[in-house]
């Protein structure tokens, strides 16, 4: 769109799809009990929750893995940005073609989702799931040292694939993560979980400036995919492999 209809259109476009969003979101109605107020002090609510993901291990692998994919990513996103939109006559459309590849397998995989849990339980189609969206890119990024169109198709079916894994696991992760962390705690263990998850994007943000300007963006590429593989560990290694439901195996 940015490179057909020039960006303010693409924004705007944006803007509108962002309303639909709130709108659909307004639609839900759920009866929840008024919570009681705290009359602990933000700071202490904050601890409590990062001492609580801490020591669940579940949630504490899930982190961890959320944690350094949000790196990986920002530092393979950034790269194939600079790759794609300075190294190919159609940079703009070719890189937003790549992008809705994975995109498109996010909704793939998150309508398999319930499907999957239901035949293989959560811990292995969980690892499953991460192990084929987490290590897609990287085999992606291997096959593909230039920008050509060839190598920009590979990169389009990885990320097709990464996000087929994404999208099961994305689902089953927020799951676990909400019903195996007592009630009382679930806001400040959330809270914790995302101060360091999408903490990490501004970090990997500075990374990749670093390594595209050091390296180029193909080295740094590798870097960034080589984090998302290594992040699906922590789970692989934690008591969600052997999660058949959502006991609290903490």
């Amino acid at each position: 769109l940015v490179q057909w209809l020039s960006a303010p259109f693409a924004v705007a476009l944006n803007g509108i799809g962002r309303f639909v969003a709130v709108a659909l979101i307004c639609r839900v109605r759920t009866p929840e009990p008024t919570p009681e107020p705290s009359t602990d002090s933000t700071l202490r609510q904050a601890s409590e929750g990062l001492a609580a993901l801490a020591r669940h291990r579940v949630v504490r692998s899930l982190a961890a893995e959320a944690t350094a994919w949000n790196l990986g990513n920002e530092v393979l996103m950034l790269a194939l940005t600079v790759a794609v939109v300075q190294g190919h006559p159609s940079g703009p459309l070719a890189l937003g073609v790549i992008l809705m590849a994975g995109g498109i397998g996010a909704f793939l995989g998150a309508s398999l989702s319930a499907q999957l849990t239901a035949t293989f339980g959560y811990g292995r189609s969980l690892i499953a799931a991460m192990a084929l969206g987490n290590t897609a890119p990287l085999l992606g990024v291997l096959l593909a040292s230039d920008t050509s169109t060839r190598s920009l198709v590979v990169l389009g079916v990885a990320l097709l694939a990464s996000g087929v894994g994404v999208g099961v696991a994305n689902s089953q992760a927020v799951t676990v993560r909400q019903l195996t962390v007592p009630e009382p705690l679930r806001g400040r263990v959330n809270a914790a979980y995302r101060m360091l998850s999408w903490g990490a994007l501004a970090i990997g943000a500075l990374l990749a400036g670093s390594l595209v300007t050091t390296w180029s963006w193909w080295p740094a590429a590798i870097v960034g995919a080589t984090l998302m593989a290594a992040s699906t560990l922590p789970v692989a290694l934690s008591p969600v492999r052997g999660m058949r439901d959502l006991a609290d195996p903490s």
